[in-house]
């Protein structure tokens, strides 16, 4: 019951924080009334392949954003296309927004921008890491 209660508290949180109708009394009067959320965040590492799907080679250049708890972290996939990043999360969560996105222009090729939800386990948060992420991006003609 507890437990229930710990998430309930921080996905109203996570909700309002997202949220653009969110103002700061509102934010308020929910911590007085449910209380503040007692999770703390954990750091995670993800690693993995960002492709084309068109030829299913490889992507260097691709700037990849990992939306965490305080901050977002930004990284870029090297020349054979691995990317590596790290972030805080909060467990109770269970997942990770990661945006990929384009930034070396006509070098490579050019690739729509991908923002994606990575489901997270409580194993995942254990180690600490989510590795073999394989991300695919569509060209833009």
């Amino acid at each position: 019951m507890k437990r229930s209660l710990k998430i309930r508290r921080a996905l109203l949180v996570r909700i309002m924080r997202f949220s653009s109708l969110c103002s700061a009394s509102l934010l308020a009067s929910c911590v007085m009334k449910y209380g503040a959320p007692e999770e703390e965040p954990v750091p995670v590492n993800f690693n993995g392949t960002v492709i084309s799907s068109a030829t299913n080679t490889e992507i260097p250049g691709i700037q990849v954003q990992i939306m965490g708890y305080h901050s977002s972290i930004y990284s870029e996939t090297d020349s054979a296309g691995v990317f590596n990043v790290s972030n805080e999360i909060i467990e109770v969560d269970y997942a990770a927004q990661l945006v990929f996105t384009d930034v070396d222009g006509v070098a490579n090729g050019r690739f729509q921008a991908k923002d994606t939800i990575i489901p997270l386990t409580s194993s995942d948060f254990q180690a600490g890491v989510k590795s073999n992420i394989e991300i695919k991006l569509d060209t833009i003609d």
